[in-house]
């Protein structure tokens, strides 16, 4: 997957976006939790215009970490970025679908392809992002801190299934998830960037061959 190696250079950057797009989510939450809300059709509205674009800029940096990865841990972070672009195409799909439906007829009701999709995503990113934190975790690339940091994304989401399977989600706890994820992803992104990596790091020749 050498396609991937520009997206190296985006990695820091991506995690940051993201973590800037999960602010205005938890400001979205943070307003139907504790203040008035919004119609039904702006709250799903809201959930689009802030949750697609934060994952897909995660995928992208999760995505970027892979050259760095791949020659120490191959079939982690090759399955890794499988599920990854499954999540990437789901996500989107999803976005696609709520968003056509909005401005066609002002439905919050997402349509039922778009139903599907969303679950997809959760579950492929959630394996995804584990795959990668693992890798991270045992190669120790770029750091064990950014192995520890890959995983809270994805145990968050576990929380929140978690939550769901047993009928027990109060406002407050989207705001408390949702909080984590922007300050894991920003955590990513400036670990990512305080580490120095230049853009155009040589590697040894066995990682080009690879």
């Amino acid at each position: 997957m050498s396609r991937l190696k520009p997206l190296e250079r985006w990695s820091a950057t991506a995690f940051l976006i993201a973590g800037a797009f999960f602010i205005g989510f938890v400001v979205r939450n943070g307003i139907i939790a504790f203040g008035d809300g919004f119609s039904e059709t702006m709250t799903v509205a809201l959930y689009v215009v802030f949750i697609v674009p934060a994952e897909v800029a995660a995928y992208i940096g999760l995505l970027g970490l892979y050259p760095r990865l791949s020659d120490h841990a191959a079939r982690l972070t090759g399955a890794g970025a499988v599920f990854i672009t499954i999540a990437g195409v789901a996500i989107i799909g999803f976005g696609g679908g709520v968003g056509s439906a909005l401005l066609a007829a002002g439905a919050p009701e997402p349509p039922a392809i778009a139903q599907l999709l969303l679950p997809v995503a959760l579950l492929t990113t959630i394996v995804g992002f584990v795959l990668f934190g693992v890798a991270s975790l045992r190669t120790r690339i770029p750091s064990r801190m950014v192995g520890f940091l890959l995983l809270v994304p994805p145990t968050t989401y576990i929380l929140m299934m978690a939550g769901m399977i047993v009928g027990y989600t109060p406002e407050w706890s989207t705001v408390a998830l949702s909080t984590v994820q922007a300050g894991a992803h920003l955590a990513i992104g400036f670990v990512l960037r305080s580490g120095g990596v230049p853009a155009d790091r040589a590697e040894p020749a066995s990682d080009s061959a690879a």
